[in-house]
């Protein structure tokens, strides 16, 4: 029997797309970096490993990348890839 795909409606404005945007005090995006991670109510809540664009409320053109981490229930900001030397490698 064939389905007819063509019927399913997506609402595209409610699909999971890996990152969100959200206005937040200044004094949040502060708390991020000094002390690594922000715990942060949103609704609908995060996903474990989303991204979070953090937009200063007072000023929109401040503002931060954090990631979510779901077994710290935080925000965390993304870790800087470390640099491997491949030059010096032996099978």
């Amino acid at each position: 029997m064939a389905e007819d795909f063509e019927a399913t409606k997506v609402d595209f404005e409610h699909l999971y797309t890996g990152w969100r945007e959200l206005t937040v005090p200044v004094n949040q995006i502060e708390t991020l970096y000094t002390d690594k991670q922000l715990k942060l109510q949103t609704d609908p809540p995060l996903w474990a490993n989303e991204f979070v664009l953090l937009r200063d409320e007072s000023n929109p053109d401040h503002t931060a990348v954090a990631r979510y981490k779901a077994d710290l229930s935080a925000l965390i900001p993304p870790s800087t890839p470390q640099r491997t030397d491949l030059r010096n490698r032996t099978p």
